[in-house]
């Protein structure tokens, strides 16, 4: 029996939005991805337990968040879309975003990705990376403020994290 043809046009149009759906690469959700009860990202709270884990794996003390450091990262994730770098779409250095946000600190770093559609993978790539791995297990470092973004410029999602001690 043949079904009619409505019935094979919504049965192809919904395969393709949820082929549009698998192939977009980054996870959708708000600007700063899929939200926890506890207002902040479960993507941004998965970090932060990723990075612990291996801190702890290395002896390490457990790095800890604030709203202040969490918000200064989410805001360099936003610049991150249209000037990836670790300058800001101004010029200045990625660590001016620290005094906006009255962030006070004697040392820091920040760690950039973009395309990586998962917590999990970009703390790989990041471990993979002597850079970025150096920031993760720098024993100096205290706190840690990741912000995400999805759905925007051209890698879809894009990851900051912002370490002070």
């Amino acid at each position: 029996m043949m079904k009619p043809k409505w019935k094979c046009w919504l049965s192809m149009l919904l395969a393709g939005g949820l082929l549009l759906i698998l192939l977009s690469g980054c996870s959708g959700g708000s600007e700063n991805g899929p939200s926890g009860s506890s207002g902040t990202s479960d993507y941004q709270a998965e970090v932060v337990r990723l990075v612990n884990e291996i801190r702890a794996e290395q002896g390490l003390s457990q790095l800890t968040t604030n709203g202040a450091l969490s918000a200064a990262a989410g805001k360099r994730a936003e610049e991150i879309v249209s000037l990836f770098s670790h300058d800001r779409p101004d010029g200045r250095s990625c660590f001016t975003v620290l005094s906006e946000f009255g962030v006070t600190y004697q040392t820091a770093g920040e760690n950039i990705s973009a395309g990586r559609p998962t917590p999990e993978a970009v703390v790989e790539g990041w471990m993979n990376s002597p850079g970025h791995r150096a920031n993760i297990l720098n024993p100096n470092f205290k706190s840690l403020g990741v912000g995400y973004v999805s759905g925007q410029g051209s890698y879809g999602c894009y990851w900051v994290q912002l370490f002070i001690g």
